[in-house]
């Protein structure tokens, strides 16, 4: 666990969380604000992910 500072105060979190909120200066964001974040940047990054392995799938079947 790993102490994380928010405009709400300081929290302990969990390691992963931690290292994903590196990229965010928390300090400006509460806990919830902060949290919602980080899973919509989760979110995007697997649907992206998700899309690029599809193009690369339809691009690979017709391939010549």
């Amino acid at each position: 666990m790993k102490r994380v500072e928010f405009r709400d105060g300081v929290q302990e979190v969990p390691d992963h969380v931690a290292d994903y909120l590196e990229a965010y200066e928390t300090y400006q964001m509460t806990h919830k604000e902060a949290m919602s974040k980080m899973n919509n940047r989760f979110m995007e990054d697997r649907l992206n992910k998700a899309q690029s392995d599809l193009v690369a799938q339809h691009m690979a079947r017709f391939k010549t």
